[in-house]
């Protein structure tokens, strides 16, 4: 029972400090005024704590009735309309209330000059002070419901992301896998031992994929290793035909990406670039930094057709998707032809300051 009632103080504590601080600042003010025209007596004294009793107990009985009604969920007309009348009556209560706690007291009576406080103005500066106490109340109560409605529809949101990120890497693994076994297939009948040694590889690559893909973003350093063992399955399968490099800049291999988007560019420049070539090619790998913009580039032997559009197939628009997904504006990806011979793809990203 303790634990409760520490645990309701404990949540509404704001409420109080604001309720108790405010009477007391009302109460105070009006002894002060009081003691400037006339001399400050212990029933007078008595009086004016009163006020601060009543004021606190009729405003927090309004407030019970307001959460009881769950009036902050009204719309806010609603809110509005009794932000203006509410003081109306609480006023008036508390006018009649306090004015006949003053004449018990003998701080009021008819004929003293003592009840000017009391009258049809005092009545106004009450029915001010109820206002007040209304436009606090719903205006911190449309403020904090406003920003809970802003946090969940970012955790929505985030959800949303969540969701279309799973499916865009779920729909790496068939994709990556796929042409892996057919590069394999095409190496059993022609040559059993390398077939072997790129199960092997395959299987490499498989074990660092499935760790990557427990997190939405890995480290440059792990996607690297993961286009390593790649390209030297598919050396493997294309032996001279294939040749690759890499030049990273070491401050960016503790940088994140998304698992298997360099993996999945490098895929698609052995697919549609140095497979077509009859001689094969070449894949450049850069990786630089010239903060707060970081740029990644893979450079292959290849041609863009004409009738290609950039944003065909499963590696290029999963690229995008997922750049747009994660870094918003903060990133772009280009795919164009550099040279006569030459495809340049190219993924730049803005850094936070914590990166």
């Amino acid at each position: 029972m303790v634990n409760e009632i520490f645990k309701y103080f404990k949540h509404n504590r704001w409420y109080y400090i604001a309720q108790v601080s405010g009477w007391v600042v009302f109460t105070l003010v009006h002894v002060l005024f009081y003691k400037i025209a006339l001399p400050l007596e212990l029933n007078v004294i008595v009086f004016y704590l009163s006020w601060l009793f009543i004021g606190f107990l009729i405003s927090h009985i309004y407030r019970f009735f307001l959460k009881k009604f769950l009036v902050i969920q009204k719309p806010l007309y609603i809110q509005i309309a009794l932000t203006l009348i509410s003081p109306i009556f609480l006023s008036y209560i508390f006018f009649n209330t306090v004015q006949g706690i003053g004449c018990k007291l003998g701080v009021l009576n008819s004929t003293s000059d003592n009840t000017a406080f009391l009258d049809v103005s005092g009545y106004y500066n009450f029915y001010l002070v109820f206002l007040i106490w209304n436009v606090g109340y719903f205006g911190v109560n449309y403020v904090i419901n406003y920003r809970k409605e802003e946090i969940t529809e970012l955790k929505l949101e985030a959800a949303n992301r969540e969701v279309e990120l799973n499916i865009l890497k779920s729909q790496l693994n068939p994709h990556f896998l796929f042409n892996a076994l057919n590069s394999i297939r095409a190496l059993i009948d022609e040559n059993p031992q390398k077939s072997r040694e790129a199960i092997t590889q395959l299987s490499n690559i498989l074990r660092n994929i499935l760790s990557a893909q427990k997190n939405k973003e890995i480290h440059f350093e792990d996607e690297i290793s993961i286009v390593q063992d790649y390209l030297s399955l598919e050396k493997i399968r294309y032996e001279e035909r294939l040749n690759y490099s890499f030049e990273i800049d070491p401050k960016t291999l503790q940088f994140s990406i998304p698992p298997l988007m360099i993996q999945t560019l490098v895929e698609n420049a052995i697919k549609h670039g140095i497979a077509k070539q009859p001689k094969g090619g070449h894949i450049r790998i850069h990786s630089r930094l010239a903060y707060p913009m970081w740029f990644i580039t893979i450079i292959n032997t290849g041609k863009i057709q004409n009738n290609e559009n950039k944003t065909n197939g499963i590696g290029i628009k999963n690229t995008l998707d997922r750049l747009q997904l994660l870094y918003g504006n903060n990133a772009y990806f280009k795919l164009e032809q550099v040279s006569e011979n030459e495809v340049l793809a190219e993924i730049v990203i803005k850094l936070n300051d914590t990166e």
